[in-house]
């Protein structure tokens, strides 16, 4: 008897790089290349973001459902991103749907009833942050066959206002393929002006409310009067500019720190950022299985991040002094002033995350533990 291989699609919010998308494509990547299933990425964007780099580069197919009319108003552009994406999908052979974010899963969940036999499955990419327990909501959620969150406050959020579906709920962290790294381009230091010899601290994430560059900034600009090494060292920030960019700019003018900061924009190439670097920071008021975190750890990188889960549950118990309550600059400033100031601590932390990397979070653990659960 032949079996039929399963149709798989993967749809995710934006043609621009973050988390969600990364490890959408990574597994579909792993499933494509591991002759488990066919797959398929729906993305909704332009057809000049940088996902679609990965796509071609990975040839897998996608279709891609443009969204460059956003002088819609908010309620009439969701219509709209919903009517096709029905469209689509009603005229599709799918078997398995696979929404990342929280607006993919609610379209989907939305339309699960005239999509026929179609298997879907929740993706919880954060720790509940945006999720509102009203009936619209309630009724996509519960249309659903399965549901995987990527972190432990992900699941712990799901199971509190959802608890009973608790037998359908299932954690799966991200994974990292430590044989995908590329060679570390140092063309980018040479853009920004950066010497070999300074110390590098870099932020990688998308600039919005969420990641709280603010924090930041102002950790930046009180390091500068408690630093015990004579220079400053170079901050990069390296993520799409979003809804708070334009008031961190204005925050870096006032403290004068713009010789001290490099923002770079969207970057395909973040491996290079992260491993020439000295210190990763991400300052996230919520986070559901942090990429940059996982990354950090696999290029033996101290990290520096808020204490909440999705950052703290990686780092694991060890770490905690490199985490600081949300909002507390200075507690920020003096774990970066001690890393700074001595290279063995920084090499030992980040010979330590590497190692608790290595057993956590590898890219065959994520395809048997997501496959044990969407195939069965």
């Amino acid at each position: 008897m032949i079996i039929k291989r399963k149709e798989i699609a993967f749809i995710i919010p934006s043609s621009n790089i973050g988390g969600a998308e990364k490890q959408a494509i990574i597994l579909a990547k792993e499933l494509k290349y591991q002759d488990i299933a066919n797959v398929s990425i729906i993305v909704f964007g332009s057809n000049k973001g940088e996902i679609l780099y990965l796509l071609n580069k990975y040839s897998l197919d996608y279709y891609l459902i443009n969204t460059n009319i956003s002088f819609l108003p908010n309620k009439i552009f969701s219509l709209y991103k919903l009517f096709r994406l029905y469209n689509l999908l009603i005229k599709s052979n799918y078997d398995i749907l696979m929404p990342y974010t929280l607006e993919m899963n609610l379209y989907v969940g939305l339309i699960k009833k005239k999509l026929g036999q179609k298997k879907i499955v929740w993706n919880q990419r954060d720790g509940g942050f945006g999720i509102i327990p009203n009936r619209i909501y309630k009724y996509a959620f519960n249309n659903f066959d399965l549901y995987i969150s990527n972190s432990i406050s992900g699941l712990n959020y799901l199971k509190t206002n959802f608890n009973h579906y608790q037998t359908k709920l299932h954690l799966v962290y991200n994974g990292y393929d430590e044989l995908d790294k590329k060679i570390i381009d140092l063309k980018w230091k040479e853009k920004y002006n950066i010497k070999f010899d300074e110390i590098v601290i870099c932020m990688v994430a998308n600039i919005h409310k969420n990641k709280d560059h603010i924090t930041v900034i102002h950790s930046i600009n009180y390091l500068k009067n408690i630093l015990k090494v004579s220079v400053m060292p170079k901050f990069v920030f390296a993520g799409y500019f979003g809804d708070t960019y334009n008031d961190i700019i204005k925050l870096v003018d006032k403290f004068k720190l713009n010789e001290n900061i490099i923002f770079c924009g969207s970057v395909i190439d973040i491996h290079s950022i992260i491993c020439e670097s000295d210190i990763s920071i991400l300052s996230s008021i919520s986070e559901g299985c942090s990429n940059v975190v996982i990354e950090s750890m696999f290029a033996a990188k101290p990290i520096v991040g808020t204490n909440i889960y999705g950052i703290k549950d990686l780092l694991g118990e060890d770490m905690g002094d490199c985490l600081f309550e949300i909002g507390d600059y200075i507690k920020l400033s003096n774990i970066i002033n001690r890393l700074i100031c001595d290279k063995e601590l920084r090499d030992n932390i980040g010979k330590l995350n590497y190692n608790n990397a290595k057993n956590k979070f590898s890219i065959e653990k994520l395809v048997d533990n997501t496959c044990n659960i969407i195939l069965k």
